[in-house]
């Protein structure tokens, strides 16, 4: 009996919960195929493109990465576009980064975190040993880059505009050329919306 009453005290206070203070979640893809463009430091082991995109050579700013990409929702459907801006430390292999994801008719997205680039350092400098100039995953190399506690929703506009959470970003690795400078990512971002009081949205 004591069990039944703490399990219906439990379900009393989960329905008087407003359904807009609970979770959402929010999931989105860049895929290779949707890449519009990227840019970084000329001499990188990553090829800026398309060809004669300009390059990031100014002391302040060469350690970062700029891509561009169409965005997909978890359907395949493309509902947007998405910019990532990263600042990449290869002495702590940690990356500082944000997303940007809009959703026209809904709005857009701000994230940031801290990700982790080791597993992708350890596989070039085992390539570069091994005399491997290409490396291609099938099925991909799935990991969760983003360092846990890290990943936060910063801030949105439209349907966003007082979004608050979490997220974090698992990337599914392809392929890898030292010889062109390649890497195809596919990148999904999966986002917990917390919820928002009705009277915060007016």
């Amino acid at each position: 009996m004591k069990n039944l009453t703490l399990a219906l005290a439990l379900v009393s206070t989960l329905a008087a919960v407003p359904a807009s203070a609970k979770k959402k979640t929010e999931t989105f893809v860049v895929r290779p195929a949707n890449y519009l463009a990227a840019t970084l430091a000329a001499g990188s082991f990553l090829a800026p493109f398309p060809a004669g995109i300009p390059t990031l050579e100014e002391p302040a700013i060469r350690d970062g990465l700029i891509l561009l990409a169409k965005l997909e929702d978890a359907g395949g459907a493309i509902v947007g576009f998405a910019s990532e801006q990263e600042r990449a430390d290869f002495v702590s292999l940690v990356g500082t980064s944000t997303w940007t994801l809009t959703v026209p008719g809904r709005g857009t997205l701000f994230l940031s975190q801290e990700e982790t680039l080791a597993p992708l350092v350890q596989f070039i400098s085992e390539m570069v040993a091994a005399g491997q100039p290409e490396r291609t995953w099938d099925p991909p190399f799935v990991l969760t880059t983003t360092l846990p506690g890290t990943g936060g929703v910063v801030g949105g506009t439209g349907e966003f505009k007082n979004a608050h959470g979490t997220f974090r970003e698992v990337d599914s690795l392809h392929f890898i050329s030292l010889i062109t400078g390649a890497l195809r990512v596919t990148d999904t971002i999966i986002i917990e919306l917390d919820g928002v009081p009705a009277s915060e949205t007016n």
